[in-house]
């Protein structure tokens, strides 16, 4: 009978463990491996560039997990050796002085953590990335913004709470009156 308990009690805690994760699926799209990167004085969003900068730094990455920090008002030419610039990407978190930028692959999986307003993540696709919030700021809004190379910057806080998105400035560029009707249109049906 003892038994017969134990195994009910670890057939419970196995189906509890079990119905309470979700495993993570989807396909993750190719990115372009920036050549340049600038963190902006203002506090927006680093620019990625494909073309290398005169008067900058150069970063040489070996291998997935190596990092680089980027200060504000810095720019820093990147050369990758040895990796597969296909299943790569550069991702990025915000710290006090600038960015943190980690060498990844596209198909690892990343754990963010929002621990101030503002804080700002650039990764591979919202569909590896999984979000967890500090007290301070669970009433925040997340926004997911795509990005030109590929990437998806996701931050905590709106413009209209003061943080700064490039990815949302070059965003409401390609938003045209064209574009728009295009949108209406595709409500209406």
């Amino acid at each position: 009978m003892k038994q017969i308990c134990y195994f009910i009690s670890l057939l419970f805690i196995s189906s509890v463990l079990f119905s309470c994760t979700t495993p993570r699926t989807g396909t993750v799209e190719k990115v372009e491996l920036p050549k340049t990167v600038e963190v902006p004085v203002d506090g927006s969003t680093p620019i990625a560039g494909m073309t290398p900068v005169e008067k900058a730094k150069t970063v040489t990455f070996h291998g997935y997990g190596e990092k680089v920090n980027v200060k504000t008002g810095e720019t820093v030419n990147f050369v990758y050796e040895g990796i597969d610039p296909d299943g790569s990407y550069l991702r990025y978190e915000s710290t006090d002085e600038g960015y943190t930028l980690t060498l990844s692959k596209l198909t690892d999986y990343v754990d963010v953590e929002f621990t101030r307003l503002c804080q700002t993540f650039i990764v591979a696709s919202p569909v590896t990335t999984t979000i967890a919030l500090a007290n301070e700021v669970r009433y925040e809004q997340i926004v997911w913004t795509p990005r030109a190379d590929g990437t998806w910057e996701v931050r905590i806080g709106t413009t209209q709470r003061r943080c700064k998105s490039e990815a949302l400035d070059r965003l409401n560029k390609l938003r045209t009156k064209d574009y728009e009707k295009r949108v209406q249109e595709t409500k209406m049906k």
